[in-house]
């Protein structure tokens, strides 16, 4: 059986950037190893198949809720938003394909009714508003005069 996608879209780096243990000053995964892991993984599917690729950003934290939430105490696990920023700028430099910067789509640090009660993962809300992101992103720019009213 094959399997020929017409689209990849691709949301990966979130953990990337995750911080685990006490006072731990730097990332799981360094910015340019998540960025050269990125390519490889764009390199791989385009080998493999001849879909339309689309890069999704981690979005933002909101970090009180990180700090609050139980697992991730339990854990010692944290996020940055400043880690998260940077990533998603790298990604937008590096990529020629769609960049959907959920960044932009959630705010810095995440907008409350966008993220659910871990601080990390999106509320329906906020899968709400990365769906839109998407379609705008694809849709792309347009003149007003090219808009329908």
């Amino acid at each position: 059986m094959t399997f020929s996608p017409e689209w990849v879209i691709c949301a990966l780096g979130g953990n990337d950037v995750a911080r685990v243990g006490p006072g731990v000053p730097k990332t799981q995964v360094s910015l340019a190893e998540s960025i050269a892991n990125l390519r490889e993984l764009r390199r791989v599917a385009g080998a493999l198949t001849s879909a339309s690729w689309v890069w999704m950003t981690p979005g933002p934290v909101h970090p009180e809720r990180v700090r609050e939430f139980p697992g991730f105490r339990f854990g010692q696990t944290s996020w940055d938003n400043a880690d998260i920023v940077a990533l998603a700028d790298a990604m937008a430099e590096t990529f020629d394909d769609p960049v959907v910067d959920l960044v932009s789509a959630f705010g810095v640090p995440a907008h409350e009714s966008l993220q659910g009660p871990d601080g990390v993962h999106p509320s329906l809300a906020g899968q709400c508003a990365i769906v839109m992101a998407l379609l705008h992103t694809l849709a792309g720019p347009t003149a007003p005069e090219q808009r329908r009213s």
